[in-house]
């Protein structure tokens, strides 16, 4: 595995918010931020798959686990309509950092159509998907193989008080990618949703502060460590 290089600087780099919920409790907290928020003039409802890339070693898992202070994340994602469940082009191939508290997400479209990504793709196919991260100067390890298969609804809002981003996300679930890595297991339907909120802020916006009443709690959430804990049994 090659050394992690720090992000690029001409990155954005934002600070990234999140609170943990039980699923059951998603629903009202839905209708809640709704009446308090700007719904996303764009995305305001869909689908979102991603598929995780790691190593045989899991270091980029590892080091979310350990709390390292450089963490990455390297996935495609792609949309889908929330009604049809129809995969929507363009899908990404994406880096996400975390150096200490800033984040940096690097992300880049790519030309292969996303209902084929969502489909029987060959794991040769999906490495290959890391290219155009290489090719605009990314660094990327060369033994990254395509490992959990992540899916949720989102709903996406607007803070009118910053303009911060705000998601819910929600009926969380994990699947495996590759079977030569991650032995095939029914898919996994985490028990929590999780609020993210994303802008110039380290803290959240006084108005949020009733969030408490719904039993969310502020902490550290990774959806690829979730889902591979809930797949593998694992407890490290």
């Amino acid at each position: 595995m090659q050394t992690a290089a720090l992000p690029r600087q001409d990155a954005p780099a934002e600070h990234e918010l999140k609170l943990v919920v039980a699923a059951i409790r998603a629903a009202p907290l839905l209708e809640w931020l709704r009446a308090r928020c700007i719904p996303d003039p764009l995305y305001p409802d869909g689908l979102v798959t991603s598929i995780y890339f790691d190593n045989r070693s899991m270091v980029l898992l590892r080091a979310k686990i350990n709390s390292d202070f450089i963490k990455r994340k390297v996935r495609v994602r792609w949309y889908a309509d929330p009604a049809t469940g129809v995969a929507q082009d363009p899908a990404f191939i994406e880096i996400k950092e975390k150096v200490g508290a800033r984040r940096f997400k690097i992300r880049v479209p790519l030309e292969v159509a996303a209902a084929e990504i969502a489909g029987n793709i060959s794991i040769s196919a999906l490495r290959s998907l890391l290219a155009p991260l290489r090719q605009a100067g990314h660094w990327v390890a060369t033994d990254l193989q395509p490992f959990v298969r992540i899916a949720f609804r989102r709903h996406r809002f607007t803070d009118p008080t910053n303009g911060a981003r705000i998601s819910i996300d929600s009926s969380i679930r994990g699947t495996t990618a590759n079977p030569a890595l991650l032995p095939a297991s029914r898919p996994a339907l985490l028990a929590h949703a999780v609020i993210e909120v994303k802008g110039e802020s380290r803290e959240l916006s006084p108005w949020m502060v009733p969030l408490g009443r719904f039993g969310c709690r502020r902490e550290s959430f990774s959806k690829y460590e979730r889902c591979f804990r809930k797949l593998t049994g694992n407890s490290w």
